[in-house]
Order: C-alpha cells, then structure tokens, then sequence
C-alpha cells in the first residue's frame, strides 16, 4: 500500500500541486479567517449553562448582573476622601438616570471599609445608596462594576469604562477584570505575535538548510507549512462559523505553534529519505518514490496519534481547554494531509536540484561517524548524563509552578 500510494503521488505530482495551489487560493477568498478577538470570555460557555441561567436570573432580579467582566478600582490606601466617596456614587445615580456612554449600561459602586454598608440592592441597576450613606466612614478602596450591552466588543468595553473613568471618577488605579484581561491579553498576541512568526519561520530555513545543505530543502518545508497554515485557520474559522463553537483569542499562536511543528518534522522525514536514496545513486523520481513508501507510514501513524491526542480535549471540563480541541485536531489533520502529497510531488519535480552534488553524502558520513562516537561507552555516559543534569535543572522550579487560565 505503502508502495502503490508512493507512485501515485509522484505520479500525480504536477496536477498535486497545482491543486494545492488553487485549494489554498479559494481557501483565501471564500472562508472566513480566524477572529482577531473575541467578543468576551462569555463566548466559551454553552447558552443553556447553569452559569447562563444564573446571569440572566440576576439581571432579571436584580437589574444586573451580580458580577461584570469589567471593572474600575479607585482606591488611596490612606483612605480615600469623603468627596471622592461622594462623587463616584453621585456619578453613578446620575449614569443610570441619563447614560452618557454608547454601550455601558449600568455602574455599580462597591467600596471596601470598616463601618461602609453594601450597596443596597433597590429598583435602580446602582447601588449607589450605601455608598452615599456611608460616605462618612472610611475606606480605602472602591470597586465599581460595569454592565455593557450584549453585542459589546472587547475593545468598546475597555475603552468605554477608560472613558466612564477618565469623566467621572478620580483616584483612579486602572480598568480591570476578566474582560480587561483578555483584551490585553489579546494586544500582546497581536503585537508579538508576527516576530513570533518570522523568527520560528528563519529558525526553521536556517536548521534545515544546514542540516541537509540545501536552500530549496527548507523551502519547500516551508511552502507546505504555509500551504497547511492558510487551509487549517481558515477551516476552523469556517467549522466554528457553522458549529457556533467559540474559537477562543488566543488560538491563532497556538495553531502556529503546533502547524509549524508537525509540519516540519513531517517534511523532515521526506527530505532525508530522498537525499539518502540519492547518494545511494537512485535517479530523482526513485528517490522520490521510495523516500514516500518509507516515510508515509511514519507520518500517517504520528498524525493520527497527534490529532487522537489534540482531539480529546473536547471531554476536558473546562471549556477554555475543550474549545481547542477540534482545531487542533483539524490543525494535524491537514499538516498531515499536505505533507503526505504536497512534499512527495515537490521532490519529484525539485528533488534533484534540492540535493545537487555529493554533500548529502559527505553529511550522511560525518552523521554515521557522530552517531558511533555518541553511542561509545564514555561519551555515551557523558550525554546521558549531562541530558538527565539539563532535565532536572529545568524541572526544579516545577514544585512552585502556579497553574491556571492564563486569560485570568
């Protein structure tokens, strides 16, 4: 099977990838891209959740929710004045009577102090009435909670409660809570994440074209990553789209990550077996064909092992962890696809050139003599050992490592 499926890819080499060319073109032009940002962590919790029907009762009940994904700190550890106390609740009477910011619903006051009553829970979504009559006491901090319309972006929450602070409130520490978190969250992937993607993409067409002396080895690695890359984002983009399965903010570096991964170490194994069945004096579409027989096995079981993998997260309990699961998978699944017939096609059109001249076999002797040296007794306890030493001195911070949602 091996054999037959070898022969047909490098067969069809010319149709394959001008197929893969036109699929990643359409890919491009009639499925949505991955979301740059979500629309809030409430995205990753199913709409008949006990925590959903919990959010409505409170609103129905109440005339808000009982916990906001925004919110603004002001706070003077000597004690915040009686007039700040004063203003930012009368600011708060004020906003629900005559809202002045698009999209901000409701503001809540809460403050932090000996002898200050909570904020009575009355007709008005405020809360302002404990705070006014305990404006005398003392506190030292006060925590007003933001309610936003629904369809609210990430950026219109921040920078209305920015704007709501920046008008109406002093003393002022910051804007923060869970939606704050993710939008900022969310600015440093944005900003990080294209160096990110240019250094993994040098690193890979450095490591490759030494390890195989070749400028068109990590060339064509690269093409199937970037061809696997625009198919997996989009897919999972067009999946979610038709599912109505959140794609939580921060999938896109963690897709790069692994595509780029599997990607490589699957090409990887096509470009050495064609290089080795080239210095054995094979002709170019040999090369190519046994280099596939012998290769395809190896990724078609490391693919399905990774997605199976990737996969199971969908049981995981948390839904910050089971939204990634099918895109990962899918991710695997079409690096595996991609490298399993775009690389054949491309060595048997480029394999030759790829390998020219007798370097491949100069480096395949100097790898056969390194690998008789490491496996020699003494060295061979000298690299164990100092592998075991690198280990556990990477390990040793484990006991103290603090584990958690990173958006929180």
């Amino acid at each position: 099977m091996a054999k037959a499926f070898a022969y047909l890819v490098v067969g069809l080499r010319f149709p394959l990838i001008l197929g893969w060319a036109v699929a990643v073109a359409a890919a491009v032009l009639f499925l949505p891209p991955l979301p740059s940002s979500g629309d809030g962590l409430a995205d990753l919790i199913p709409a008949g959740s006990a925590a959903a029907h919990a959010d409505a009762d409170a609103t129905r009940l109440f005339g808000y929710p009982l916990e906001a994904g925004v919110a603004i700190v002001q706070r003077d550890p000597r004690d915040l004045p009686p007039s700040v106390v004063e203003t930012t609740a009368h600011a708060a009477v004020g906003y629900d009577r005559s809202p002045g910011i698009p999209g901000l619903l409701a503001v809540v006051p809460v403050p932090n102090g000996a002898g200050v009553p909570a904020p009575a829970v009355t007709a008005s979504p405020v809360g302002a009435a404990g705070l006014l009559a305990g404006a005398k006491q003392h506190t030292s901090t006060i925590v007003t909670y933001l309610d936003f319309r629904s369809d609210a972006t990430l950026d219109q929450q921040v920078s209305d409660a920015r704007a709501y602070a920046a008008r109406y409130l002093t003393h002022v520490v910051g804007v923060t809570g869970p939606v704050a978190a993710q939008y900022e969250q969310g600015q440093i992937i944005n900003r990080d994440l294209g160096w990110v993607e240019l250094f993994t993409v040098l690193a890979i067409a450095l490591i490759v074209g030494i390890r195989f002396r070749s400028v068109l080895a990590p060339v064509a690695a690269l093409a199937c990553a970037g061809a696997a890359y625009v198919l997996a984002t989009r897919i999972v983009a067009w999946g979610a789209q038709r599912t109505g399965i959140a794609v939580p903010q921060d999938a896109d570096p963690v897709l790069i990550v692994l595509l780029l991964g599997v990607t490589t170490d699957y090409c990887v194994f096509f470009l050495a077996g064609m290089r080795s069945r080239l210095a054995e004096g094979a002709g170019r579409l040999q090369a190519a064909r046994d280099s596939t027989a012998r290769s395809a096995p190896i990724v078609l079981a490391a693919g399905l092992i990774v997605a199976a993998g990737t996969g199971a997260l969908v049981v995981a309990r948390g839904g910050l962890l089971r939204a990634f699961g099918p895109g990962l998978a899918v991710t695997v699944l079409v690096s595996m696809v991609v490298s399993l017939t775009l690389m054949p096609a491309l060595l048997g059109v480029f394999g030759g050139v790829m390998f020219r001249g007798t370097a491949g076999e100069r480096s395949t002797a100097a790898g056969f003599r390194l690998a008789r040296l490491a496996a020699s007794k003494p060295v061979a306890l000298l690299v164990a050992a100092g592998c075991v030493g690198g280990l556990v001195l990477a390990a040793s911070g484990a006991r103290g490592l603090g584990l958690g949602s990173p958006l929180i």
